[in-house]
């Protein structure tokens, strides 16, 4: 990753195309956007998905999509490839740069 990801987000800001990421510091490098786990919704749904099948006659739950996420967005990539961000401050959960 160390080798690869830095030419990847370089080719990409050269040629005005975006990167999405699961990776917060591929953001803070360039990526236009993570998505990334909100570990306390996560724990709490968690905790509440144990408590519902905790009992026998529960059933397995099977396949539960990921919903606690969080987003971040690199405000100076989206101005290089022409984004117009609203309020970025507060419709994303981290904004890099950081001001």
């Amino acid at each position: 990753e160390s080798a690869v990801m830095p030419l990847i987000l370089e080719e990409t800001w050269n040629r005005g195309l975006a990167v999405f990421s699961s990776n917060l510091h591929h953001v803070r490098r360039g990526a236009l956007f993570a998505l990334y786990a909100d570990e306390m919704a996560l724990g709490r749904q968690l905790a509440l998905a144990a408590q519902r099948y905790s009992t026998l006659e529960a059933t397995p739950p099977g396949l539960i999509p990921l919903r606690e996420v969080k987003v971040a967005v690199n405000a100076r990539t989206a101005m290089h490839l022409g984004m117009q961000l609203a309020d970025p401050q507060r419709n994303f959960d981290l904004v890099f740069p950081l001001s």
